[in-house]
């Protein structure tokens, strides 16, 4: 796995940065790999940690705030990252992405620039459905069937797969483990950022999900309770059976589940 930060804004943005080593200092200290000394950035400030297949991202506690998606990391706290997540270092902004194998330079440079050209609000936006009929003429045409297409296909919002199906907002969980707290919170903050809009219908999809904690069941009946408040109603689908009794011990047995989606799509809840 080949790790990559790239510059989000400024002179140098679209610039891929590759991060070899398993530990990597950002700061303003002459130790560090990648050295600033612009305002706000501490002496050590932060590192990229490689550890276990996985990426994390280490406040160094410098006394400078270290940014992941919005938030603020604790003082010398380390948390998990994922491709696609925001590192705000000072007026530094990175976009951290992976790659499995290595590309020549100039398709790098393409694909780091491809990385940011993203929602800066990662929000799912609902799209107009008479935009079609409404389009005045041929190029407009074209773009609302591709915006509709989008939509269909989905888009990845961080660690969630959001799309719209039959007047349905389906988002799919992309992680195989929903267990530790960091990457939990992380999870529920994208889906409250993604579920603003009232009087919806939304279905969780847990085709990916093998094993998850206690924690994330009670991420979800939060989820449920946010959306009976704006009038929303919720449904889960491609529950393995070990789970399914794990949501039903914990209260959560009112919530439909479906077998598969078509099954949900169809169905009246």
């Amino acid at each position: 796995m080949k790790l990559y930060l790239i510059v989000a804004k400024g002179k140098q943005k679209g610039v891929p940065i590759r991060i070899p080593v398993d530990l990597f200092l950002i700061g303003s200290e002459k130790m560090c790999q990648l050295r600033s000394r612009l305002p706000g950035i501490g002496g050590q400030h932060c590192a990229l940690v490689k550890r276990e297949k996985k990426i994390f991202v280490r406040d160094m506690g410098s006394g400078q705030a270290t940014i992941l998606n919005s938030i603020t990391l604790p003082s010398g706290g380390e948390w998990p990252c994922h491709s696609g997540d925001r590192l705000e270092v000072g007026p530094l902004e990175f976009v951290i992405q992976f790659r499995e194998a290595g590309i020549a330079q100039k398709d790098l440079e393409e694909w780091a620039v491809s990385c940011l050209d993203t929602r800066n609000d990662r929000k799912f936006i609902d799209q107009d459905a008479d935009a079609f009929h409404k389009a005045t003429n041929a190029s407009e045409m074209a773009a609302a069937l591709l915006n509709q297409m989008a939509l269909n296909k989905g888009v990845s919002v961080g660690r969630l797969r959001v799309a719209k199906e039959a007047g349905l907002t389906v988002i799919r969980f992309n992680d195989e483990y929903l267990v530790e707290e960091a990457e939990i919170a992380f999870v529920k903050q994208e889906l409250f950022s993604t579920l603003e809009n009232p009087s919806v219908r939304v279905l969780l999809d847990f085709k990916m999900v093998n094993r998850m904690s206690t924690t994330a069941v009670k991420m979800i009946d939060e989820v449920r309770k946010r959306l009976q408040n704006k009038s929303s109603t919720l449904a889960l689908c491609r529950v393995r059976s070990e789970l399914r009794s794990m949501l039903h011990m914990m209260g959560l047995d009112k919530v439909p589940i479906f077998h598969d989606k078509k099954i949900a799509t169809n169905a009246k809840w």
